[in-house]
């Protein structure tokens, strides 16, 4: 079924307008490029939820190795395993409050003779895709 439309110019008689075939392949390629666009949106979510996960892990990390060099050299205590947990040297967080832990966080103090080495490390336990998102920081405290 054609919609047409008569108009004449100089005595031609000419027909204008759309099929229906041509309306359905239009309306068929433009649903294609909105599911397209929408896969792309999610892949954005995603990504940000990615990297807003890392972010939070580095900041966790960062906050904990500002706590344990601002301490007194004589107070730190060598131990620790940043691969394990172990008990005074890791702690599991629950960032959101929702009663699930988000993330582990371990610490481990090395005593080098004049100075402790320091390593933090933050796991995120989150569901986001790609590999588990983490933060190791290492910092080093000299006995003064």
């Amino acid at each position: 079924m054609r919609s047409t439309q008569e108009v004449t110019a100089g005595g031609v008689r000419i027909e204008a307008g759309f099929s229906l075939i041509e309306v359905l392949v239009a309306v068929f390629i433009a649903g294609l490029v909105f599911l397209m666009m929408a896969q792309l949106l999610g892949v954005g979510v995603e990504a940000s939820r990615s990297a807003s996960d890392m972010t939070k892990a580095a900041a966790l990390a960062s906050d904990r190795l500002e706590q344990i060099t601002q301490s007194e050299y004589t107070d730190l205590v060598p131990g620790g395993d940043i691969n394990n947990d172990v008990g005074g040297f890791s702690e599991n967080l629950d960032v959101d409050v929702d009663g699930i832990d988000d993330y582990v966080r371990r610490w481990e103090i090395t005593d080098l003779g004049s100075e402790m080495r320091i390593r933090v490390r933050v796991i995120s336990l989150l569901d986001v895709i790609g590999p588990p998102k983490e933060a190791t920081y290492v910092s080093l405290k000299a006995n003064r």
